[in-house]
């Protein structure tokens, strides 16, 4: 019997995550769970209000518990799939972790990462972009750009046991993702 894999993306906002999910969801037709596009459906449903950090932090709770939401129902049935997001939040991890254990899956975890000034510029002309979601409060984010602490906080691995694959896409290539297909192939059992 085939082992279910967890596919785990994450990194700081601008160094591509969303962008690889789809790009391996694609290729391995594995189901994709975003965390941002959740977000943005609450966004819609319940609505936003720009500067408000507590109700802000509300619906990113609520977008991350769906997220689990959906992800447990997929590991109890065993279906490999992806996740998305900017994990960060002890309780939230710690919410994962619980959850993991339960399952069991192999994981892959990928880090994304990009050069701080390659992030500033990409996340200005997403944020500038009619096609973002008004409810995302990016001008935040721009001006932690101009500090690293944060930015740091978000590049470390979550501390589980996982296979750790890092990506800059600070300069994106034809080998870029080689090496992550490679051991995404592996773990599906994937034989050409």
């Amino acid at each position: 019997m085939r082992k279910t894999v967890l596919i785990i993306i994450s990194g700081p906002p601008a160094t591509g995550k969303t962008s690889a999910g789809y790009l391996i969801s694609k290729k391995f037709n594995l189901p994709f769970v975003c965390l941002d596009e959740i977000k943005e459906k609450l966004f819609d449903e319940v609505g936003f209000k720009i500067g408000d950090k507590k109700w802000d932090k509300k619906l990113s709770d609520a977008s991350i518990n769906i997220m689990y939401y959906i992800s447990n129902n997929m590991l109890k049935v065993g279906a490999s799939h992806i996740l998305e997001g900017v994990l960060v939040s002890s309780k939230h991890i710690k919410q994962l972790k619980n959850q993991l254990k339960k399952h069991n899956p192999i994981i892959l975890q990928i880090q994304m990462s990009a050069d701080k000034d390659i992030i500033k510029k990409r996340y200005q002309e997403r944020s500038d972009s009619k096609d973002r979601h008004p409810g995302h409060f990016d001008d935040e984010f721009i001006a932690e750009l101009k500090g690293t602490r944060k930015i740091k906080e978000k590049l470390n691995f979550l501390d589980i046991k996982s296979k750790k694959f890092s990506i800059d896409t600070s300069e994106i290539n034809i080998n870029t993702y080689t090496e992550t297909f490679k051991a995404i192939k592996t773990c599906l059992k994937i034989k050409k």
